[in-house]
Formats: structure tokens, sequence, C-alpha cells
């Protein structure tokens, strides 16, 4: 009973807001979740109509130029990236229309959405991101857990399919990321929020499962990268919060960075106490005890950096030091899949996404939608330079389009001239 009486309470912030409307809204985070969610068949169905589902409820937009733009070049990049891999029989890729199909669904309902149109603006930004997270850090939960005595080589089979491969550790990872970044929302409650406010319940509801799932995951995962996503997080919307928070005296401000950065420094070298003892018996421990921060990754990049202008078109073919099949890095792995063009392509796009953020930043929002882009940056840019992302999970690559793209909407609705 409490718990419906909290619920009713995060839904009737709004009189003007009709139970029709909060119906469609539920539909289409339950359809963003459904999409996450890696239900065999399903899921992808439901990545197709979650476009149509944006015009038939009456969400859509018209589109303005950087969103054409932004639309154009990576419809330019996913076809070029899947035909060349089809053409080079990469991965096993049977059809280059299903990845394409994929993403530029994700990235369409994102640039469609009319926030203004949906209910509870602009908190519905955060929202409709965190159901769309929500569906890959549960699949990703349920999977480690159904698989928990099991775990080798820290991978699992799916949990919806036993029988099928299981999916290494690095490609799981990069969803807990998503999750235990979102630690940085916690911190924003408690330094800019009143009590007993609509995010609070937000905050209760939906952050913190996903934040506890994906560190479980991790942990039984003897995952790295995101302990140190969780710890960048923490430290990242700190920092960010405080100097939002003008009235905070400068010099508490900078006794509080030094002793951030004096605790930094400290788990660093003396990482094998930290970890060692706290996380030894999940596997965590020892592998920082073993290998610390030290990973093949740096001098995979050193070599592909060397070797760019020998395979221009791509097809695999650098020598890859350690016998490594990727390169652990978003647009070394594209050069490296499918040449130059490819990795410019890419390039262009993100570097396009991260000037949306910028302005994101600029513009009049809530602190709490700022800390959510903020937390959630820091988990991308995590799995863009360790993970060979769109070879780990193309609906992975396809959730990080739909973020960047409601980013450029707000920013758009805020500031038209930009």
């Amino acid at each position: 009973m409490v718990v419906l009486l909290k619920l009713k309470k995060i839904l009737v912030i709004d009189e003007k807001v009709t139970s029709l409307q909060i119906l469609k809204f539920a539909i289409l985070c339950i359809g963003l979740t459904i999409s996450s969610l890696f239900i065999p068949t399903v899921s992808a169905a439901c990545t197709y109509i979650l476009p149509i589902i944006i015009v038939i409820f009456g969400y859509a937009r018209k589109l303005n130029v950087s969103s054409i733009a932004s639309l154009i070049i990576l419809l330019l990049f996913v076809v070029y990236n899947y035909v060349v891999s089809y053409l080079y029989g990469l991965d096993g890729l049977l059809n280059p229309l299903s990845p394409i199909t994929i993403i530029m669904s994700f990235f369409l309902t994102g640039i469609m959405i009319d926030f203004k149109k949906i209910p509870y603006y602009p908190l519905n930004f955060v929202v409709t991101n965190l159901f769309l997270f929500g569906g890959c850090i549960t699949w990703v939960f349920v999977s480690v857990i159904k698989n928990s005595s099991e775990i080798v080589d820290r991978s699992v089979p799916s949990f919806w399919n036993e029988g099928a491969e299981v999916i290494f550790g690095p490609s799981l990872d990069i969803f807990s990321y998503l999750g235990v970044s979102l630690i940085g929302l916690v911190l924003v409650r408690s330094k800019s929020l009143p009590k007993n406010t609509t995010q609070n319940s937000i905050l209760y509801f939906l952050v913190l499962p996903l934040v506890l799932m994906s560190s479980y995951s991790a942990i039984s995962l003897s995952a790295r990268t995101p302990i140190i996503v969780f710890i960048c997080s923490l430290v990242v919307n700190f920092i960010f919060i405080q100097i939002l928070n003008r009235k905070a005296s400068n010099r508490l401000k900078l006794v509080i960075y030094l002793l951030i950065l004096f605790l930094l420094i400290l788990i660093y070298n003396y990482y094998d106490l930290f970890f060692g003892n706290i996380f030894l018996n999940a596997g965590v421990g020892g592998r920082f005890t073993e290998l610390g921060l030290d990973s093949a990754r740096y001098e995979i990049w050193l070599s592909a950096l060397n070797q760019l202008f020998d395979y221009p078109w791509g097809g695999r073919l650098m020598s890859m030091p350690r016998d490594e099949v990727y390169m652990h890095m978003i647009w070394l792995d594209q050069i490296y899949d499918a040449g130059l063009i490819s990795g410019f392509l890419l390039l262009i796009f993100h570097i396009l996404q991260a000037s949306f953020i910028f302005k994101f930043f600029q513009l009049g929002l809530p602190t709490f939608l700022k800390v959510f882009v903020m937390c959630t940056s820091v988990a991308l840019f995590a799995a863009f330079i360790q993970a060979p992302v769109l070879q780990a999970s193309i609906v992975y690559f396809g959730i990080t389009c739909f973020f960047f793209a409601t980013v450029s909407t707000l920013v758009y609705y805020e500031n038209p001239v930009n």
C-alpha cells in the first residue's frame, strides 16, 4: 500500500496530466525497456516500432538542421560500416540490414521525441533514458544471477537462451557502466534537492535499483572498469555540483578537491590493500592485485596508430599484439573493421554529439538533469575507450545513439538558435 501511494504521488504531480497521457507515456517507457532486454525477436521487433509509436502518440517533432545533419552522418556511417563488414565476412555477419535498422530506429526515436508533448517535462528526458538503460542492465543482472555458480572466464550465457554461446565479460561490462555511473544522482539528491520531491521518488524507484544491479553484476564478473567508472562518477559529479553551488566557500571547495585527489592517489598506490581485501573473494581484488590498472589495450592502440595508413580499407589486416582480436576502442575498432572512412564518419558523428552535450550544460535546466547527463557521459566515454562497442553489442551502440539524440532535442527546444 505504501508503495502504491508513493507511485501515485509520482504520477499525480500535475493536475493537468490526464490518465490517457500517463498511459501513453507508460507504454513508451515499457517499449524502451523491452527493446533493450535482449529478448530474442521480441526486442528487435519492439525497436523497429518505437519510431512508429512516437508518431502515433503525437510525440513527434519537426527535425531541425542539426538533427538532420546528425541523422545523415550516422546513416552514412552504419551503411558503409556494415556493408563493408558484411563483404569482409566479419563476425559471421549474415545481413547488414539488421544492425543498420536497429541503430537507426534507436536514433530516430530519440531525435523525433518532442519532450514538451510528453507529461512531466523536462524530467521525462531522464525517465525515458532510465527505462531504456533499465532493460539492458536488468538483462545482464538476471543472466549473472541465473548462472552465478557457473561463471567461467568472466563469461555467462544470456538469460533467454541457455544453449547459446556465452557472452564475454567486456561485452557485459559496458552495460554495467551505465548503472554504476548513476551513483552521481545519489550524490545530487543529498546536495541540491529538497526532501519529498518527485526527483527523490524517481531516484528511489528507478536509479537505486539500477546502481545496485550493475554493482552486483560487475563484482560477480570480476570487472575492474565499472569500479573505476563508479569512482569517477562520484568525483566528477561532486566537483560539478560544487561548481554549480555558488554559495559554497571557495576555500572549502579547494580542501574537498585536495582530499579527493589524495584519496585517489592512495587507492591507486595501494589498490592491493583496498581491493585485494575487500573484493578478493569475488575475484575483483585478485584482478586488481595481479594487474592493477595495467591493460594490453595501451599497446594495442599504439600498434593500431602506427598501422593506420597501411590498411586504409579495414578488413582486420593489422598486426595485433598479444593475439588480441579487437582494438578495444570504438573508433579504432571501426577503422580495423571497415577502414578509415568508417572511423572518420563515426568520429564526426561523435564530435557533433559532444557539441550538443557542451551546449546542454549551458542551458538553465535543473541540476538533476545535468548530473544525469554527466553520469551517462562518464559511462559512455569509459565504454568507448575500453571496449569494442559495436562488436560487443549493436543494441548498446543504439542506446548511446538514443541518448545523444534526446540531448540534442532538449538543446534545440531550450535554445533554438543553436
